[in-house]
């Protein structure tokens, strides 16, 4: 096979901008792609998950696009009515999430090794894309730079340091192999090579539908070789030409009813022209970045990119003679610089599945670095023909400025994975390089309320409604913030603000859960019940919408602990009752359950609930709480004694398992045993109860010390 390989690329050795590079070893190109790849990405294999499309991608939701859940719901629905959930189906990038799969089932949680898989699936694309160079130059040192640059451009990050962007390296690896191989098939007529490419650009639109333009990359390259014996192939184009159209129509209109209940949201700037006249802008600003990736971020939503108003925008004009110019330098070049002139068309084409010509919800985005990575083959080969230029001048500089230029890639690859560790340190960057930003404002403030930091939160939220966000998430993390910082009636104002917020209605279930939790709180009990009734979700089963089954057993659950509070301790019984018949493994229902019964005098009940929910979660430390409360009150006090000291091993460190074993260890007798854990308790937080059980346990030592 390499022998063939060999024969197949030795050609053209003439043309070669520099001499050594052509006597090169197949295996000698491989060593050298596999040391840049993964010495470029080697920072990015311990980095963590962001708050971006990682957590959807990892999903157990069915409603998460992306998901292995949510795939399996498409196939359900593809199989009961294929032509309404076909292009859905296709739309869930079926193959990516496929190999997510595999990737949680071998290796769970340990990231690292997903990321490695992200990597050689650039590798094999930078394999790939040393073959088409080397085919299309007749030249494997033109082969190597251009896949050299490909590999190690900064603007790959996003794509192989993040682990959702598999479906960018898993389609762009996919549709370099199907164009390697349609290369193979035009030279040589022979049928394989043709099955094969056209089998890899079905796989590569199954990893992500924007491979549509492989055909188009087809005939491009086709036109760019000598006519080829291929039977049949003005035919085959077209017929591919067809089914992408078909396809891409499909897309748009399933997309398009999917978000029609808010139509002012598909176009970028709110109309089509406006929408039309801003690709121009930001088809110069891809280009840009490919030739000058210093400025990298990972957020381009409306406040940062802003639309052009019309055709008439002086930004819209300028751009449009860029283009026109690059059109025609690509134009003027085809016969005497064939390859730049392909690489120039190459990025346009490449590009064009995801310039927003339709109304799709993804124009709230108007760009993402992700989108240039297979474009970026099309910068490789320019950058590869400037080389080959300057060689002819001296071999030397042409060697030294590729060189140059490969380690300041590495350099600011190496730096961006550094971005890319964690969602901390990715949004505190796009908040630097993108200040107005409302989503990385509001996405960062979510990483401080996950973290406690409740100031750091209150700042960045309030900056991402000041930057005018209509994202009802941001006002309702606000309203939790406010909440947990004790300012009740703030909260309020702002989860009523969510709920006028334009595209509020996905995001219902979370809202009024919010507001119901935010007067159980208050104390505003009324209003909390007639926020989440218990007959009547009880009476519907909660599903308002299909597939939000563990949201709907939160609110049953909630619903149940506000009518315990209300003193129905039937009602709220029924309610979490209800909430674990549509959700079986929902701890808290279990918990709350478990602690209505402890309160009720049925501890009985309650240690059935959390002996189950013990064999679930063992270091669930409230349930081992509640459990040696269960046992305290049934009188078994050995049992509630060692279920309350496993309790105090458990982290973080909790009151109330000390003053539960400081109850049991008196009521035992065990005035040492009473004594230390009162202490434990004190130590944690010195206040009224912990004083009376410290004081408590004392008086119990006391007479024993006199005797």
């Amino acid at each position: 096979m390499s022998a063939h390989l060999d024969a197949a690329l030795a050609v053209g050795g003439k043309r070669a901008f520099w001499r050594v590079p052509d006597r090169l070893r197949l295996w000698h190109v491989a060593a050298a792609l596999w040391a840049a790849v993964f010495g470029a990405y080697f920072n990015s294999i311990d980095n963590g998950l962001v708050d971006f499309d990682d957590a959807t991608t990892l999903s157990d939701s069915p409603d998460a696009m992306g998901s292995v859940a949510g795939l399996k719901k498409s196939l359900l629905a593809a199989a009961g009515e294929p032509a309404d959930a076909l292009p859905l189906l296709i739309s869930q990038r079926p193959l990516t999430i496929l190999t997510k799969a595999f990737d949680q089932a071998a290796f769970g949680e340990a990231y690292a090794w997903h990321r490695l898989v992200n990597i050689a699936w650039h590798l094999a694309a930078a394999w790939f894309a040393f073959l088409v160079a080397a085919r299309l130059s007749g030249s494997r040192g033109f082969g190597l730079a251009a896949s050299l640059v490909f590999a190690l451009h900064p603007v790959q990050t996003e794509s192989v340091a993040y682990l959702a962007g598999r479906r960018d390296v898993l389609s762009g690896a996919l549709s370099l192999a199907s164009i390697h191989f349609w290369l193979s098939a035009s030279s040589t007529g022979r049928g394989p090579p043709l099955a094969a490419s056209v089998g890899l650009w079905l796989l590569a639109m199954a990893a992500k539908p924007s491979a549509i333009a492989v055909p188009a990359l087809w005939a491009a390259a086709t036109a760019l070789r000598r006519p080829d014996p291929l039977p049949g192939r003005k035919w085959l184009l077209a017929a591919a030409v067809a089914v992408c159209a078909s396809f891409l129509t499909a897309h748009a209109v399933m997309e398009r009813e999917g978000f029609e209940v808010r139509p002012e949201l598909y176009w970028h700037g709110g109309t089509p022209l406006a929408q039309w006249a801003t690709e121009p802008r930001v088809l110069i600003h891809a280009l840009r970045l490919l030739v000058w990736p210093a400025t990298l971020s990972a957020d381009y939503s409306f406040q940062v990119f802003d639309a052009s108003r019309s055709w008439l925008d002086a930004r819209t004009i300028l751009s449009v003679l860029a283009l026109a110019a690059a059109a025609a330098l690509a134009w003027r070049l085809r016969k005497t610089r064939p390859l730049a002139a392909f690489g120039l068309l190459w990025i346009g084409v490449a590009y064009a599945p995801m310039a927003h010509a339709l109304p799709t919800p993804h124009n709230l985005e108007g760009f993402a670095e992700h989108w240039l990575y297979l474009p970026a083959f099309g910068f490789a080969l320019l950058a590869a023909s400037a080389a080959r230029e300057l060689s002819r001048r001296s071999r030397a500089a042409a060697c030294c400025a590729t060189g140059c230029v490969l380690l300041a890639y590495t350099a600011r690859t190496v730096a961006r994975n550094r971005d890319w560790k964690d969602a901390e340190t990715l949004w505190s960057k796009t908040v630097q390089t993108a200040p107005r930003s409302a989503r990385a404002h509001a996405v960062l403030a979510l990483v401080y309320l996950r973290q406690g930091r409740l100031e750091l939160a209150e700042t960045e939220n309030r900056k991402a409604i000041e930057l005018g966000s209509r994202d009802p998430r941001t006002y309702l993390n606000q309203a939790i913030v406010y909440r947990a910082q004790g300012r009740l009636p703030e909260a309020e104002r702002l989860f009523r603000q969510a709920r006028l917020q334009p595209n509020a209605e996905p995001h219902l279930e979370n809202i009024d859960f919010g507001l119901a939790l935010l007067y159980y709180h208050w104390g505003r009990l009324d209003k909390a019940a007639r926020m989440l009734d218990p007959r009547a979700l009880i009476a519907t089963g909660s599903r308002k919408r299909q597939g939000l089954e563990l949201i709907s057993a939160r609110r049953l659950d909630l619903a149940g602990v506000i009518a315990a509070a209300r003193g129905d301790a039937a009602l709220a019984e029924q309610a979490h009752l209800a909430a674990l018949g549509l959700e079986g493994d929902y701890p808290p229902a279990r918990m709350n359950l478990a602690g209505l019964y402890l309160e009720n005098g049925r501890a009985h009940l309650a240690v059935a609930w959390l002996r189950e929910e013990l064999s679930r979660a063992p270091s669930n430390l409230r349930a081992r709480v509640l459990l040696g409360r269960s046992y305290l009150e049934l009188g078994r006090l050995k049992r509630a004694q060692r279920t309350l000291r496993s309790a105090t091993r458990l982290a973080p460190p909790s009151v109330e398992a000390w003053l539960a074993l400081a109850e049991a260890e008196t009521r035992a007798g065990d005035a040492a045993g009473a004594l230390a854990a009162a202490r434990g308790a004190a130590a944690l937080e010195y206040s009224p109860r912990t004083r009376f059980q410290l004081d408590r346990a004392r008086s119990l030592a006391a007479p024993r010390a006199a005797r």
